[in-house]
C-alpha cells in the first residue's frame, strides 16, 4: 500500500470510529465530497495545509496521519491528539444576560481543543448546540460549539448571541441600515432582522470558531 492509500485508510478508520460520515467530515472543513473521497482512496494527496485541517478536526496529530506515530495503550476506539497539544475550555450549560451583563451558569464540564485553534489573550467557552437551525453549516444538535469572546465583528460570520435574555443561538450575523440580521441556514427557520428597541435586548457573546461532535 502505497503512502496516500495508507493516509486515506486511516481517516477513513477515524471516520467510522467516530460515527461520522464524509459527507460530515468534508462539512467541517470546508472540503468539497469529492475531492476528500479521493483522498481516502488514496487518488489523491493530501496536501500539508488540508492534513493539518484533517488532523484537527479528527482530534489526532499529523504525524498519525503520517504514519510516524504508533499508538499502543488506546482504551477507546478514538484516538485522541497528544493531550500536551490541548487546552481545557469550559462547557457552559446555561448563559442568561440581563442589564447588558453575561452570566455563565451551569458549567457542565470541558472539551479539549489544540493550541492551533485559540489564539493568545483570548477568552472562550464551549456551548452544546440544540435546535437544527445551521443544519446548512454542517452544525448539528448536540454538537459542541467553540466561541471565541469579544473578537472583532466580520460580516456574515456565525455568532453565539442571546435575545430577549433567552438562551444562546448559533446564527449568522449581517449588520444593515441600523438592523442587525439573524441569518439560519435550514430553510425551514425564518431570518429575523432585529431593530429599534429590540437591540437593547441583543447581546453577541463571540464568533464560531468550530464545532465538534459530542459523543459524550
Amino acid at each position: 500500500m502505497n503512502e496516500n492509500k495508507e493516509i486515506g485508510a486511516r481517516i477513513e478508520n477515524l471516520i467510522e470510529a467516530k460515527n461520522m460520515s464524509q459527507l460530515d467530515l468534508a462539512k467541517k472543513i470546508g472540503m468539497d465530497k469529492s475531492v476528500l473521497n479521493r483522498i481516502i482512496s488514496g487518488d489523491r494527496p493530501a496536501r500539508g495545509g488540508e492534513l493539518r485541517l484533517l488532523a484537527e478536526t479528527l482530534e489526532i496529530s499529523v504525524d498519525y496521519l503520517l504514519g510516524r506515530t504508533k499508538f499502543s495503550n488506546i482504551e477507546s476506539e478514538f484516538i485522541k491528539i497528544n493531550t500536551e497539544e490541548l487546552v481545557n475550555i469550559p462547557i457552559v450549560g446555561t448563559i442568561k444576560c440581563g442589564g447588558g451583563q453575561i452570566a455563565y451558569e451551569d458549567i457542565s464540564g470541558f472539551s479539549a481543543y489544540p493550541t492551533t485553534d485559540i489564539r493568545s489573550g483570548k477568552e472562550y467557552i464551549a456551548l452544546i448546540v440544540k435546535g437544527d437551525s445551521m443544519i446548512g453549516d454542517g452544525i448539528n444538535e448536540g454538537d459542541i460549539a467553540l466561541i471565541e469572546k469579544e473578537t472583532e465583528f466580520v460580516q456574515g460570520k456565525i455568532y453565539a448571541v442571546v435575545l430577549n435574555g433567552e438562551e444562546a443561538t448559533l446564527k449568522r450575523v449581517i449588520k444593515a441600515d441600523g438592523s442587525i440580521v439573524l441569518q439560519p441556514s435550514n430553510p425551514k427557520y425564518q431570518t429575523r432582522v432585529i431593530s429599534g428597541s429590540e437591540l437593547e435586548d441583543f447581546i453577541m457573546i463571540g464568533k464560531l470558531v468550530n464545532t465538534k461532535r459530542n459523543y459524550a
